[in-house]
């Protein structure tokens, strides 16, 4: 299915007034999502992931009243994740706004930002939202050994509340880094010289949020009512290069070596997902990634491909201290029924 950001809100909205004629029949009310599903110093995330997942895991039309089955999704990987306060980082100087911080382990959202066991992220929570503010340590931007500081510009929101069927908001955010020639593993450029005294390679994300679905999810170990997300993400990535006249762009330059290892991350990038939350689990119970083939390249067109892989709750996970779940952009989830208990004695 193709569609631009623009006309995939258009469609939305006319489905939303369908089911409003058609009657209360189909038109059920939705649950609605609080800020009770935010997360807290001392929740600890447990996740599994399915790599293969198989044809009955389909995204299905926007609407509601929906029926989800992911009953046979298989455990390829699973991971744990604890949320600590922020000023615990190793990073924390660098996000001093942050409210918490944990230590990546799963794979991750972000194009060109790949799960680390050093690779911190940090959030900053209010009583209306959680914002992803950036990372720090790890492999480093774009995977090539150089550990850094990546801070969004502005954070991206991943969590709002309170959250209802046919919500609508978009973000768009970047950053920027500056390596030093020195630390780049193998050429960048062809003949290079001495020409270049430091590189600098910066993203810009796009993206768009609607929840576009309601209805029940199964997985492996419980059902859940739920709200679906569909999470459109646009990213281009650019390489600098900054000579005696200033910074040249070089990622469409002739003088790229194709042939190193930065050169594969210089590219256009988007992705689907479809997360899906329910209002007695911290974030999504389950999130269903597919890339996209954009045609042409821009935001205005993503062409949705095949499944790639669920990332779900891990619901056979022992239990542990103050369960929650995941993210779009984050991984984390909760154990049933424990989770619901822990739940309600916090008053969610």
């Amino acid at each position: 299915m193709k569609r631009g950001f623009v006309g995939s809100f258009v469609v939305l909205a006319l489905s939303a007034g369908l089911a409003g004629l058609l009657g209360p029949g189909l038109a059920q009310a939705q649950i609605t999502l609080t800020n009770s599903v935010f997360p807290v110093a001392g929740d600890t995330f447990s996740w599994a992931i399915d790599t293969h997942p198989g044809p009955q895991i389909v995204n299905t039309p926007p609407g509601p009243n929906q029926v989800w089955d992911f009953s046979s999704l298989q455990r390829s990987a699973t991971w744990t994740e604890v949320m600590r306060p922020a000023a615990t980082g190793a990073g924390a100087s660098s996000f001093p706004d942050a409210t918490l911080v944990y230590t990546q382990t799963g794979p991750s959202s972000f194009p060109n930002i790949p799960g680390s066991n050093a690779t911190e992220a940090y959030l900053k929570v209010t009583d209306t939202a959680v914002s992803l503010l950036g990372f720090h340590g790890g492999p480093g931007v774009l995977n090539v050994g150089v550990p850094s500081v990546t801070r969004f510009q502005p954070g991206v929101v991943v969590s709002e509340a309170p959250t209802a069927f046919f919500d609508i908001r978009t973000f768009s955010t970047s950053f920027s880094a500056e390596i030093s020639p020195a630390d780049i593993p193998g050429l960048v450029l062809q003949n290079p010289g001495n020409l270049i005294d430091r590189y600098r390679i910066s993203e810009t994300l796009l993206g768009s949020v609607v929840v576009d679905g309601s209805g029940t999810l199964t997985l492996p170990g419980g059902s859940f009512e739920v709200l679906r997300e569909t999470r459109r993400l646009f990213s281009t990535v650019v390489l600098e290069g900054h000579f005696s006249g200033g910074w040249f762009r070089l990622s469409d330059s002739s003088l790229l070596d194709k042939d190193s290892p930065i050169a594969p991350y210089l590219h256009v990038f988007g992705q689907v997902s479809h997360a899906y939350l329910g209002a007695e689990s911290k974030q999504a119970l389950a999130i269903v990634y597919s890339p996209v083939s954009i045609d042409p390249p821009g935001p205005s067109v993503l062409d949705e491909l095949p499944i790639a892989q669920v990332q779900f709750k891990n619901l056979g996970a022992s239990a542990v201290p103050e369960p929650g779940t995941g993210w779009m952009f984050l991984v984390g989830l909760c154990a049933v029924p424990a989770a619901r208990s822990a739940m309600r004695r916090r008053g969610r």
